[in-house]
């Protein structure tokens, strides 16, 4: 048995593929509370400011990511001391610099709406 090797266009998409799925992952692909973190910024960006709505969302959204990827938790903090200072969670985080060590579910109602 003789082996061939790789052409151009095999090369190709073989770099392309490394470069999207290796050396720049979607990590909401591979894990669901990445893709809930992005939903749940999605949605609090489309909240006018100071909605309490927006606060226990972007609250629930920072949980979800606080431990595991603080970096990427840390746009929903500052969504939430930015766009929501005057709601609960956002003056906590305020005050405190971090999330609430709350962890709000929020009712089905916020999320359809």
């Amino acid at each position: 048995m003789k082996l061939v090797a790789a052409g151009q266009e095999e090369l190709r998409r073989l770099s392309d593929w490394q470069t999207q799925h290796i050396d720049n992952p979607d990590l909401a692909e591979r894990d669901a509370r990445f893709a809930s973190f992005r939903h749940a910024m999605q949605a609090a960006e489309l909240l006018p400011a100071n909605d309490p709505a927006g606060g226990v969302i972007l609250q629930y959204a920072g949980n979800l990511l606080k431990y595991r990827a603080p970096k990427t938790a840390a746009s929903a903090y500052r969504l939430l001391v930015n766009r929501f200072p005057q709601t609960p969670y956002g003056a906590y985080a305020l005050k405190s610099h971090w999330f609430s060590p709350e962890r709000p579910t929020p009712p089905a109602d916020i999320i359809s709406k």
